[in-house]
């Protein structure tokens, strides 16, 4: 289940939530883990603009106001724009909607004068996207901003 996120009142990256994380053992999971790494690793040695994996960011919504706790898989800092890289084994409507739903509204509070644009980057196609199928790395710095723009990064790893 991916959290919906409505009513933002405030944004911070913050280094690591308060709460104990627990490693999974699990191996599709390990295999994911292991492929955004690469694909980390990847994009820093690709792109000349500062690169961050595991950003946290604490954001309270209305009406509670309770402080909740999400984590990007890969940020890019580009000239004007924030790229966020969702990483999947698999593409799936899942990333989609972490990118849309959850991710671009913390990501566009957090950063209000750059542009945010969403790129779920796979191992395996398993559908058309909503937004531009990327042929290099290169094209995520010319492609539409926004939500309703996901586009797709067919990267088969190293």
């Amino acid at each position: 289940m991916v959290a919906l996120v409505r009513g933002l009142v405030s944004v911070k990256p913050v280094d690591k939530p308060p709460f104990q994380l627990t490693k999974s053992k699990d191996g599709v999971l390990a295999k994911g883990i292991a492929y955004e790494n690469q694909a980390a690793r990847m994009v820093k040695s690709r792109l000349p603009f500062p690169v961050v994996q595991g950003q946290w960011f604490k954001y309270v919504t209305e009406p509670t106001l309770k402080a909740r706790f999400a984590q990007t898989d890969i940020l890019v800092a580009a000239p004007g724009r924030m790229i966020i890289l969702e990483c999947k084994l698999t593409q799936t409507p899942k990333g989609d909607l972490q990118l849309s739903k959850l991710y671009f509204p913390i990501v566009s509070h957090w950063v209000k004068d750059f542009e945010v644009v969403l790129v779920q980057l796979f191992r395996n196609a398993s559908y058309p996207t909503s937004g531009e199928r990327l042929h290099s790395l290169d094209d995520i710095l010319h492609v539409p901003a926004g939500k309703s723009s996901i586009h797709s990064f067919q990267w088969l790893g190293a």
